[in-house]
């Protein structure tokens, strides 16, 4: 972590507005150990194909060639921008 401090770099974490404009995962809100990562779009990430193996490699396969239940996919709200910050839950 050092290393980043020069360029102005600290720890963070995926706050809401940071996840939602650029589709960063938190895990509890947006995933948990029951998601896998062909159901998050990560499967350009996975090459199943390949001569080695990992934990969770059969398992992807299958689902792979049974296909999802599931899937995480965003949305694109085209509309005005919002007058200011949304940071309250009032009706």
């Amino acid at each position: 972590m050092d290393i980043g401090y020069p360029m102005g770099l600290k720890p963070g974490h995926t706050s809401t507005i940071r996840r939602i404009e650029g589709g960063m995962l938190s895990y509890h809100a947006d995933m948990t150990i029951n998601t896998n990562p062909l159901e998050l779009g990560m499967d350009k990430f996975i090459n199943l194909d390949q001569d080695f193996d990992f934990i969770g490699k059969e398992a992807l396969i299958n689902i792979s060639n049974s296909g999802l239940s599931r899937k995480q996919v965003g949305i694109i709200i085209e509309d005005n921008p919002m007058p200011g910050p949304n940071t309250s839950f009032g009706m």
